[in-house]
């Protein structure tokens, strides 16, 4: 039994090094993503936007969410609040107050995506389980700003040698990692994955994610079988490797280099917003000790110039026999606490069984709370099989003149052939998802809500009679085919001045 305990902590704990460059890459995509959202900040965030408040409450009802968008609509409040939502990531990125630093930050994420569920990708969904377990966790217990204020305070002994944490808390951490690819892998239970091994052809041929290397990728027929074999076997069966009893360090840091090449080979492949790279920055938490040790003469001696008066580690000379120790050092590792996470665990457990199981019913209180606190999750990307209808959008504005302009690409001539790059059409990822949201039909009444903003504030909107809005419909053909597209009308504005 004791040999079982030592296993298992050891294959649940976590490297405070790595919890470091975890919090700090988070942090910096974040930052990121703020800028992103601020660049169609009137697009998609107040009374005058594509989705103003009234309408969200009138088609999908708040009482069961929590916003402090919720509060104000004005375009002075939202930028007031993303200017705190940027003060608060830049906290947590440097590490200052950074338990308290994350839950602020959770809270105002979970208050943006609450404000426009229309822009929401996968890799949102990562980022608030990120930052709900990150509370748990000692993210800022060395290399940051906390760390270097009480270290200057109160000089200690070089902290190599004690980076190993281990608690309810990064149990937790470490399965919402594995939920992720154990159960998307369970709902890619189209043909297209196994037996077929297609998955990756039609994913590839999707226009809206292709990219250059993606295309090139799409051309090499004799890869795209194996690769996708390998890529549904790796998330159905991959992560077990990391809980290998037998050649545990190397095999840890293989398994961990395996899916950030996958995802790294992703992002470069398709054009799907942040998730590829949060899922790198995920797995970077779970780098081994192993990693770290060649690097010890070195962090010994940044901290022996930050802080001279610490004392040197009493294996100084000898830095690769510094062993880990279990570190207590996280206040909330109490009997309570760790009983309330393995209750929040086992209900989020509950929740991914669901997606697969759907006679599996959860009890609706412990359905609104989860919904409540936005830690629900479905992990469908490409489940259960990638999307065969596809396009690009084509936007005629009618002016008074009887002249025509396409309102979507700012051309003057209406041009109804397909963009070499359909991702490039879009400023940038949220509008990208924004506008494939409109296609689905159980959308349709956020139409006339993109209309009407360009009623409003396309370039001479004064003139502007009327909006159309076209997705040019292509279905995704076997064996490189040739698809024709369907021209379909989602919506017809008259312009009212």
């Amino acid at each position: 039994m004791k040999r079982f305990i030592r296993y298992f902590k050891r294959s649940f704990s976590l490297d405070l090094r790595s919890f470091a460059i975890t919090r700090f890459l988070l942090g910096i995509l974040l930052l990121f993503d703020f800028g992103t959202r601020l660049t169609l900040l009137s697009e998609h965030y107040g009374s005058q936007s594509t989705l103003p408040l009234t309408l969200l409450r009138s088609t999908r009802g708040l009482s069961h969410q929590f916003s402090v968008f919720f509060q104000n609509d004005s375009q002075n409040f939202i930028l007031l609040l993303f200017g705190i939502g940027i003060v608060i990531t830049f906290l947590f990125t440097i590490g200052f107050k950074t338990r308290l630093m994350n839950i602020l930050l959770w809270i105002f994420i979970v208050s943006l995506h609450n404000r426009n569920p229309l822009v929401l990708q996968g890799g949102d969904t990562v980022i608030r389980m990120m930052l709900f377990w990150g509370i748990f966790l000692p993210l800022g217990e060395i290399w940051s700003f906390d760390w270097y204020l009480k270290r200057r305070k109160a000089p200690i002994e070089s902290t190599l040698g004690s980076y190993a944490y281990f608690s309810v808390g990064s149990v937790a951490f470490i399965l919402q990692l594995i939920f992720i690819y154990l159960f998307t892998a369970l709902l890619k239970s189209g043909n297209q994955w196994y037996p077929d091994g297609t998955a990756i052809y039609y994913a590839l041929e999707i226009d809206q994610f292709l990219k250059p290397f993606g295309s090139l990728l799409l051309h090499v027929k004799t890869l795209l079988k194996p690769l996708t074999l390998f890529v549904w076997g790796l998330e159905l069966f991959g992560w077990a490797f990391y809980f290998s009893p037998v050649w545990r360090p190397n095999l840890k840091t293989i398994t961990v280099t395996a899916f950030i090449l996958l995802h790294i080979g992703i992002g470069f492949s398709m054009a799907i917003g942040l998730f590829p790279w949060l899922m790198c920055v995920y797995w970077i938490a779970l780098l081994p000790a192993s990693v770290w040790k060649p690097l010890d003469r070195y962090i010994y001696r940044i901290e022996e110039r930050l802080f001279k008066s610490a004392k040197p580690p009493k294996q100084k000379k000898n830095f690769n026999k510094l062993k880990s120790v279990w570190a207590i050092i996280d206040p909330l590792r109490t009997a309570s606490y760790s009983i309330f996470l393995l209750i929040v665990l086992i209900v989020v457990l509950l929740w991914n069984i669901n997606s697969v199981n759907p006679n599996l019913v959860i009890p609706e209180p412990i359905s609104k709370a989860v919904e409540y606190v936005r830690i629900d999750q479905v992990w469908d990307m490409f489940a259960p099989y990638p999307l065969v209808n596809d396009g690009w959008y084509v936007v005629v504005g009618t002016y008074a003149d009887g002249s025509k302009k396409d309102l979507f690409q700012h051309n003057d001539n209406v041009d109804w052939n397909k963009p070499k790059w359909v991702y490039k059409t879009y400023r940038n990822q949220r509008e990208r998802k924004y506008m494939m949201n409109l296609v689905a039909n159980y959308n349709a009444v956020y139409r006339r809500g993109y209309a009407d903003y360009l009623c409003k504030h396309s370039p001479d909107s004064g003139k502007l009679n009327k909006v159309e809005m076209y997705f040019m419909q292509e279905y995704t053909l076997p064996d490189y085919a040739v698809p024709s597209a369907n021209t379909v009308l989602l919506v017809s504005q008259t312009c009212l001045h």
